[in-house]
């Protein structure tokens, strides 16, 4: 095992994330965080940690919480209500689903993300590709949430945090 330290200046127009500020992709290149447009709202920006330069990805007014692909080619996020996820390579932002609230979404190597789409209930697993979200985890006795998945190396399982209160 290697510890690694990371420091980076995000620059000026950087904004703190309401529950997540960065998100590192998986090839380790690349961050992508809340930062305030030209018209001073808040979307989302990335930057190769090569570079200095941060590029504002288009399409993402309000975006926040947002999570890599696998590849490291797409990004996750929640806006305005919605799940969505947008190229690195260009072009409009997708909707994948609703989202009435967002604790968390991780992106599984099978194209299923696992997501936090409401404050009170279990982990849902959407299709990358977009469509109708289906349960994947059950609330347990005295649980009232489950939140912050992340798929494990393998893809088989998901670490959550179970909570008995909002």
């Amino acid at each position: 095992f290697r510890s690694t330290r990371l420091r980076v200046d995000l620059g000026p127009d950087a904004m703190t994330g309401l529950n997540l500020t960065v998100a590192i992709s998986p090839d380790g290149r690349r961050l992508v965080f809340p930062a305030r447009g030209p018209n001073g709202k808040q979307q989302l920006a990335t930057r190769l940690l090569d570079q200095v330069q941060t590029t504002l990805l288009s399409g993402t007014k309000n975006g926040r919480d947002a999570f890599f692909s696998p590849d490291s080619q797409w990004v996750g996020f929640f806006a305005d209500g919605e799940l969505k996820k947008i190229s690195l390579q260009g072009g409009a932002p997708v909707t994948l689903c609703d989202a009435s609230f967002d604790y968390g979404a991780s992106w599984g190597e099978d194209g299923t993300i696992a997501a936090a789409l409401n404050v009170q209930s279990g982990l849902s697993r959407a299709p990358a590709a977009g469509g109708r979200p289906q349960p994947l985890t059950k609330l347990g006795k005295s649980e009232v949430t489950h939140r912050w998945p992340q798929f494990l190396p393998g893809g088989r399982a998901v670490l959550f945090t179970a909570s008995p209160s909002v």
